[in-house]
């Protein structure tokens, strides 16, 4: 039904009906523009780390591992996919980004020194294996108050979900899968 009189306003003033689903969508984009906007900056800060893109691929590598971790941690717990567990993910990426830059940069470190590109991958790799390990659990250990809902909200309970299933995969793909693929891609950019 509509009316015929439309309510008077002030100049420069208008009138604008909405609801939840259009709240969430524009949060969406929002959110949408962020992430773009943060993985360029990452991808930039990144290669003026490494000046590589080789190498910047290899730390990228991790977020995939990371996003299925968390997408299956999430199905596990019978979650959805919403802003919160996008939040969580936000934070996963940079855990992730993070070890693998640091084990990068290590065995580079390790080659300046004057070893070989497999033994300074080794090394570089068998000595990140303890601090991973504890930053992952020390992370899980954080979160599980958040998880198991304890003093939180449920709005929070799947950005803890999604930080945990991705926290494992990444940090289990840094330790085993990511040393063999630096060295498959490291390998053909070092001098022999």
């Amino acid at each position: 039904m509509a009316t015929s009189a439309s309510p008077r306003l002030p100049e420069g003033a208008f009138l604008k009906l909405g609801g939840k689903i259009e709240e969430a969508r524009e949060t969406q984009r929002r959110l949408g523009l962020a992430i773009l906007a943060a993985l360029t900056l990452v991808v930039g800060l990144l290669y003026i780390a490494l000046k590589t893109w080789r190498e910047v691929l290899v730390v990228l590598a991790t977020l995939p591992d990371a996003f299925a971790g968390a997408l299956f941690a999430l199905w596990l717990a019978g979650e959805t996919w919403n802003i919160s567990s996008i939040v969580g993910m936000i934070g996963l990426f940079g855990v992730a980004v993070q070890n693998s830059l640091v084990l990068i940069t290590q065995a580079k470190d390790l080659m300046a020194k004057g070893l070989p590109f497999e033994a300074a991958l080794r090394e570089a790799s068998l000595g990140r294996v303890r601090p991973k390990l504890m930053t992952a659990g020390a992370a899980i250990l954080g979160l599980m108050p958040m998880l198991f809902g304890f003093g939180g909200s449920e709005l929070e309970r799947p950005l803890a979900i999604a930080m945990v299933g991705g926290l494992v995969t990444s940090t289990l793909f840094t330790l085993l899968a990511l040393p063999s693929f630096y060295a498959w891609v490291g390998r053909s950019n070092t001098p022999v």
